[in-house]
This record gives C-alpha cells, structure tokens and sequence, in this order.
C-alpha cells in the first residue's frame, strides 16, 4: 500500500498488479494459521480492486485506512461465520435461516 500513494504516476493496471501481488502475499504469510481457498482470495481481490467511474482508483483506495492483512482476515472470518452451512448467504432462505440464528 505504500508504493501505491508514494508513486500516483503508475497506471491503474499497474496498481491492481501491484495490489494482487500484495493479497497473495499477505494471504502466504498467515497461511500458517489460515488456509484460504483460492475462491475466497479471488472474491476478495475482485471486490476491493472494482475500479471507480472515472477508473482512476480501486475501492481499496478510496478507503480511509487499508492493511490488507487485517482486512484478508476480516474477509475470511465474515466467510466462515456466513458460510455455515451448504447454502450461501445469497439465497432467501439461506438468509432468513441466518436471521433466524442470529
């Protein structure tokens, strides 16, 4: 992330390489303690490199603060606490089931 607002002059595509590199790092370094599913790392790049309308920065960036560290784990807590089941959170009745549990 501090390459990122140390050098604003690099491309946009540059930016999300820069930003994939950094989610598959960070997701390498706890890998000891978690094991994500490349699906989940997936979903997660997906989301927070989704680029704005003008196409000048990622959702991450407009962020107030970012550690992708801290925000991969956020993700892949939120994943097993919605995924409990077979069904995902998505669907009707995988929700009222949720709010029913909740």
């Amino acid at each position: 992330m501090v390459l990122i607002k140390i050098l604003p002059m690099i491309t946009i595509n540059e930016r999300e390489l820069i930003f994939l590199n950094e989610v598959n790092t960070s997701a390498a370094i706890m890998q000891p303690e978690v094991i994500f599913p490349f699906g989940m790392l997936k979903q997660f790049y997906e989301y927070w490199s989704e680029p704005n309308r003008s196409k000048t920065k990622m959702k991450f960036e407009l962020e107030k603060t970012w550690d992708t560290k801290r925000r991969l784990k956020r993700w892949y807590d939120n994943q097993q606490k919605w995924n409990n089941g077979n069904e995902k959170l998505g669907t009707s009745a995988a929700r009222l089931a949720a709010l029913k549990n909740f």
